[in-house]
């Protein structure tokens, strides 16, 4: 998500957070962007993508195919080495499906 959608989209839910308890070793692939007085961990394309398989959230078509189309492969493989085995499994069988 860039700052430009996260800022558009905190202006449709301004009071609306979401806060998830993940294992510390999954919390990479941020970029922290200033959002007012502060700075706020927005991820990166592969890792949006690694939390949406993580979460079991399936996107809409049209997102889906935005984020394979912005996935660097590359960044994708060194993340899924953090994962264990069988989650790597879903990965690419969630991007092979879609």
């Amino acid at each position: 998500m860039s700052i430009l959608t996260f800022s558009s989209a905190t202006k449709k839910l301004p009071n609306l957070y979401l806060c998830i308890r993940m294992v510390n070793s999954y919390f990479f692939g941020f970029d922290y962007f200033k959002y007012e007085n502060f700075f706020v961990p927005v991820a990166d394309v592969e890792k949006t993508l690694l939390d949406l398989v993580y979460f079991n959230e399936i996107p809409a078509e049209d997102v889906l195919k935005e984020i394979k189309k912005q996935i660097k492969k590359e960044k994708l493989e060194r993340y899924l080495k953090n994962f264990p085995p069988k989650f790597r499994k879903r990965v690419y069988s969630f991007l092979e499906r879609s």
